[in-house]
């Protein structure tokens, strides 16, 4: 107590000073950032990439990504009725549904063409009826001719069925299933009942060098195993080489996820406060000037210096604030206290309001 009456309201003052000049250098800094990412942005809206952006920007056949486009809403809303033509009407009309009951944004949409290739050498075959007698111990089996006399004429030959299907399944069906009633015939259908596996990876720049994005979609087409275990038979491969089959990503300029916090403050933001104050001990009530430069829990609790005065009595001192945040923003009042020095060295215990200025 001894020690804080010592302090005069000149070097309190100068101290509250120092410390919110670096603040406000450093708010100055952060909004100077900002606008240069402003002007970035709307650099690349109108096709201006830097090397890192282009790099991200472009096909990669490995990451699956496509060639990426920022637009406007209304240029993605103008492609996105072309991409979604190609879906069936049900799927359209649920689309529609949901954007007019909830109001949902298209921020970004896709085209790309895969294939997906691959050999399944393991499988149980199954011809014609199991022979109840051993073959004679003449005969010499059939021909290449013989069987080509089958396939042009099969009404002389016996109905010979055939089957072939992998041991592999999914939901209790094969992966791959090829028959055939009459082998003869050439009539056959072939199932296929794969998984897919669909991994989806969002690219994009630093928050603080632009915007631009893009997406690597890796498929794969497999089967699930006894234990439980995906097993990848094939991945897709991207195609690309024609305008109407290359990959295509459009978007739109995302705000970075740091800078959708409701109004709340950073940690060293500062800002401007003023209203009305008591002095308790003093018995002395006046203006309150003043600012913040710490902030706790996004900016509910401010901490900083300010400045009590009227016509007879001035001091400063160290004060902390209560914002109360309705509706996704700080009311602009809050009850503050703190501790006040006169410039007649007493300690004294303050209490207010405050309004945010700046």
């Amino acid at each position: 107590m001894f020690l804080l009456e010592k302090i005069s309201i000149n070097a309190l003052i100068a101290g509250f000073l120092a410390v919110f000049s670096l603040s406000t250098a450093h708010q100055f800094w952060v909004t100077y950032k900002m606008s240069h990412l402003e002007e970035v942005v709307s650099e690349q809206l109108d096709g201006k990439l830097s090397e890192t952006a282009r790099v991200i920007a472009s096909v990669n056949d490995r990451l699956k990504t496509a060639e990426s486009r920022m637009v406007s809403p209304e240029d993605l809303e103008k492609v996105s009725r072309e991409m979604l033509q190609s879906l069936d009407r049900e799927t359209l009309t649920e689309i529609n549904r949901l954007r007019s009951e909830t109001g949902a944004q298209i921020t970004s949409i896709s085209q790309r063409f895969s294939r997906l290739q691959t050999e399944m050498k393991k499988g149980f075959a199954s011809i014609g009826e199991e022979p109840t007698t051993p073959p004679p111990p003449a005969w010499n089996g059939i021909s290449s001719q013989e069987v080509g006399w089958c396939v042009t004429s099969p009404a002389s030959c016996a109905v010979t069925p055939f089957t072939w299907l992998t041991p592999y399944k999914v939901d209790g069906f094969p992966v791959a299933q090829f028959k055939s009633d009459n082998l003869w015939e050439r009539n056959f259908t072939l199932t296929l009942n794969l998984a897919f596996k669909i991994i989806t990876i969002g690219w994009s720049e630093k928050e603080d060098e632009g915007a631009v994005q893009n997406q690597g979609i890796h498929i794969q087409a497999g089967y699930f195993s006894e234990d439980g275990q995906f097993k990848v038979l094939a991945e897709d491969k991207l195609m690309k080489g024609d305008p109407n089959i290359d990959p295509k990503l459009f978007y739109v300029p995302k705000v970075s996820p740091s800078s959708l916090s409701n109004n709340k403050l950073s940690l060293f933001t500062p800002t401007f406060l003023a209203g009305v104050g008591y002095s308790v001990a003093q018995d002395q009530m006046g203006v309150v000037i003043g600012g913040s430069f710490l902030n706790l829990g996004g900016g509910k609790i401010r901490i900083g210096a300010d400045v009590l005065f009227n016509t007879s009595y001035l001091a400063g001192g160290v004060m902390a604030s209560y914002h109360y945040m309705l509706g996704g923003k700080y009311l602009n009042i809050a009850p503050m206290m703190g501790a006040l020095l006169g410039t007649d060295n007493q300690l004294t215990l303050q209490v207010g309001l405050l309004f945010q200025v700046w």
